[in-house]
């Protein structure tokens, strides 16, 4: 008898420890800058694929184990930030913009390139030389100006013309 209810006991006691071990973690995920709630930050625990995204107010709520010390926070256009949570049950975070010199680009037909990846003839064309022609359309500025554009118009009112490239 005494030992059943030392088992028991045991379970219980046992059972208590790994549910105290879990914690629930809440805050709020806000711009550095403009203190301004962010919306659909990703917050995941660091090592895992365990993780949640912030609501319409930027808050966020998820639930963590005892070996699950640390949060990354991380959102399109700003720096990734990995906190320590260590105890604490509550965390705000203030995340920095990202602010980086982006690669010279190519707009094609069918997408974007980057400029050192094409193998092919690029031309380009400042603002000024187009601003600098007494023009009713884009295409009117582009006409002769860039090698490979064809560009028909068929003279009849409103028509739009058509444009080639080789």
């Amino acid at each position: 008898m005494t030992r059943k209810v030392l088992c028991i006991g045991f379970i219980i006691l046992f059972a208590g420890s790994v549910i105290a071990q879990n914690r629930v973690v809440k805050g709020k995920v806000t711009d550095a800058v403009d203190k301004q709630s962010l919306p659909g930050v990703n917050v995941v625990v660091t090592g895992s694929t365990k993780g949640t995204v912030t609501d319409g107010e930027g808050g966020y709520s998820i639930e963590l184990k005892e070996d699950e010390k640390s949060l990354s926070f991380s959102f399109i256009g700003f720096k990734v930030r990995t906190i320590e949570t260590g105890e604490r049950t509550t965390i705000d975070v203030a995340l920095e913009t990202d602010i980086e010199v982006l690669n010279e680009v190519v707009v094609v037909g069918y997408g974007v390139q980057r400029k050192s990846d094409i193998t092919g003839a690029t031309a380009n064309i400042k603002g000024e030389e187009i601003f600098r022609q007494p023009v009713l359309t884009a295409t009117q500025a582009l006409q002769g100006k860039v090698a490979g554009i064809q560009i028909i118009s068929s003279g009849q009112p409103g028509s739009s013309p058509q444009i080639r490239v080789r």
